[in-house]
């Protein structure tokens, strides 16, 4: 009956938790600098696509059409090309520029503003440069992980680009 009363045994393995919960107080990760702040963020992401964007997509999805939906997506991926054309110009990719010019021009005029994806038909290429690469062209590292509102996860520098 003494043992069991006895608090010494215990001591050890008591120390051990305290040193160990003690490691997890002692402030940010170096590898992971923003954990407090992506947390956070997470939790507010995901808290907004259940309570509004996944209805609000759900009821998109269920008012529209699948046609007037693709028509929606092929413009926006249309202007899409300005960005990747502007990209494609400050990471010196200069044989690039005139195709998307050319796939941007065909869907503009020929695909009724972008509704209509003619240049995939007309085997336009049709690729993505964002700025995040364009910053990595010159030289500027990719930086610490983050989650950024409503944009999710990214780093620093590609959460420059918020295409």
């Amino acid at each position: 009956m003494q043992a069991i009363m006895n608090p010494r045994p215990l001591s050890p393995l008591v120390l051990a938790c305290a040193c160990l919960l003690a490691g997890c107080a002692v402030g940010p990760n170096p590898r992971d600098p923003y954990e407090a702040f992506n947390r956070k963020v997470f939790a507010f992401n995901e808290g907004l696509d259940k309570a509004v964007l996944k209805p609000v997509a759900k009821g998109y999805e269920k008012v529209l059409p699948e046609f007037a939906r693709t028509g929606v997506t092929n413009f926006f991926n249309n202007l899409g090309v300005v960005v990747t054309m502007f990209n494609d110009a400050v990471q010196l990719k200069g044989t690039k520029v005139p195709v998307d010019i050319a796939r941007f021009t065909t869907n503009l005029t020929f695909g009724i503003f972008g509704l209509i994806d003619v240049a995939s038909e007309l085997r336009i290429e049709n690729r993505n440069e964002d700025f995040g690469q364009s910053l990595g062209y010159w030289g500027v590292a990719s930086g610490p992980y983050v989650v950024l509102p409503l944009l999710g996860p990214s780093t620093v520098r590609d959460g420059a680009d918020w295409r």
